[in-house]
């Protein structure tokens, strides 16, 4: 586990119950979206990140939070789901975030929807290409 993509958490010192999250096969969960005004699709290999946006988000009544953990998924799910936002994780196994947002831009469905960038790196090139390829904004912890 590289502890640069657990939110500043050192994952071998995590009690047993969060180390055994990181080994979770991805599930995803959805609140009602029909009740809810904003829709948000997370798209991040790590299961424990879901797990933060879905504790951050807990209270609030109108967002629902769609999780993937599969880039190739995500495309179908992108257009089933008709997010507001997406979170789109920069560094995943196979396929990476800037062919996923290649592809978002390109797609009618998707093509204007918000785009975040999440990553464990702050290198300009890297975001230099994120922002070339349509991202909305770069985050990184």
């Amino acid at each position: 586990m590289r502890p640069d993509l657990t939110l500043g958490y050192d994952t071998e010192r995590l009690s047993p119950k969060w180390s055994e999250l990181q080994t979770l096969q991805a599930v995803p969960f959805i609140v009602d979206s029909a009740t809810s005004a904003v829709r948000l699709l997370l798209i991040d290999d790590q299961v424990i990140i879901s797990e933060a946006f879905r504790w951050m988000i807990a209270t609030q009544t109108d967002i629902s939070l769609h999780y993937t953990s599969n880039p190739a998924k995500a495309i179908q799910d992108a257009i089933a789901i008709a997010p507001t936002v997406i979170f789109l994780d920069m560094i995943m196994p196979d396929i990476d975030g800037l062919m996923l947002l290649r592809w978002f831009r390109s797609h009618p469905v998707t093509r204007d929807i918000p785009i975040v960038i999440l990553s464990s790196k702050e290198e300009a090139k890297l975001k230099a290409d994120a922002f070339t390829e349509g991202a909305n904004d770069y985050l990184y912890n």
